[in-house]
């Protein structure tokens, strides 16, 4: 029988520690305390590592045995079935009504003014506000239809109308207040178009944005963010994304209704979907009792 010594690949923590072992030998047991090793004494410099390092090691293990099996090298990959250690998300921080209240107070102006002020009162997800169109807006009802997004996809903006999560398309109410920005913001646009004439391209089948560029394309996350961050620490406030700002909608929907699903409904949060699956006419109301709750703690009645 020919033993194959296994080739680690160029990664320093995998070749001290299995370098060398012959591959038909290597088992699950030789890797998961390989990765035990890893998140408790470390690697070559001997700190423990974090489970992102201790995760990427890994995929750089399964992808050479992952080669060797396709080589008929061995029979099967000891890596396919070990559990990749979990990241912990670190959630970005969000403001208490009043941090919000100093930071809306900036936005008189401002270019994102309008888009930062309805994720604040919305709760919506960044590719969720990115990706609005004037079409799944209505103005005169107040309402506002979540039906689409746009990522940032290596570097490329892409829409898509499939939503994360299938309580991702939703409807929800606006603040009277919310509802007089984007009326302006509306006219400010398209005066900004017949300024642009031929020079306006839009966003193609993306269809029209309610928020884009100065010829109507699509926003990258970055210049938003940039601009987001300059805001903050002009006002002295934490550091924060889009994404604190909808954790900070969360947080006042739920304080004020008290209502956990009325909070998850407006979110488009899918783990109440069985509840509002059975509970639809009061679940309809919660989602606007909350809308109502958050604009509210902003602009009062």
């Amino acid at each position: 029988m020919t033993v194959t010594v296994f080739r680690a690949p160029p990664e320093p923590r995998i070749i001290p520690a299995l370098g060398g072992m012959s591959l038909q030998r290597l088992s699950e047991r030789h890797i998961e305390e390989f990765l035990y090793k890893l998140r408790t004494a470390g690697g070559a410099a001997g700190k423990p590592l974090s489970a992102r390092s201790v995760r990427n090691t890994l995929v750089v293990l399964n992808e050479a045995l992952k080669q060797a099996k396709r080589l008929k090298l061995i029979a099967r990959n000891p890596c396919a079935e070990i559990e990749p250690p979990k990241i912990d998300a670190q959630p970005q921080p969000q403001w208490t009504p009043d941090e919000a209240k100093r930071f809306l107070a900036l936005l008189e102006g401002e270019r994102y003014g309008v888009l930062y002020v309805l994720t604040l009162t919305t709760g919506l997800r960044r590719s969720e506000v990115l990706g609005l169109r004037w079409q799944d807006l209505d103005l005169d009802a107040g309402v506002l239809h979540v039906r689409q997004k746009l990522v940032e996809i290596k570097g490329k903006l892409q829409f898509g109308n499939k939503t994360k999560t299938p309580s991702g398309r939703r409807d929800i109410e606006l603040h009277p207040r919310v509802v007089q920005l984007l009326s302006e913001h509306r006219k400010k646009q398209l005066a900004q178009r017949l300024a642009a004439g031929p020079r306006w391209v839009g966003a193609g089948d993306g269809g029209e944005l309610v928020f884009s560029t100065p010829q109507g394309k699509p926003l990258y996350p970055r210049n938003v963010y940039r601009r987001l961050t300059q805001l903050i620490d002009q006002a002295g406030l934490t550091r924060t994304g889009l994404h604190g700002m909808r954790r900070t909608a969360s947080s006042i929907a739920h304080d004020e209704t008290k209502d956990l699903l009325a909070a998850a409904r407006m979110l488009g949060h899918s783990q109440p979907d069985v509840a509002a699956k059975h509970y639809a006419r009061a679940s309809d109301e919660a989602t606007r009792l909350a809308a109502q709750a958050v604009g509210r703690a902003y602009f009062g009645e």
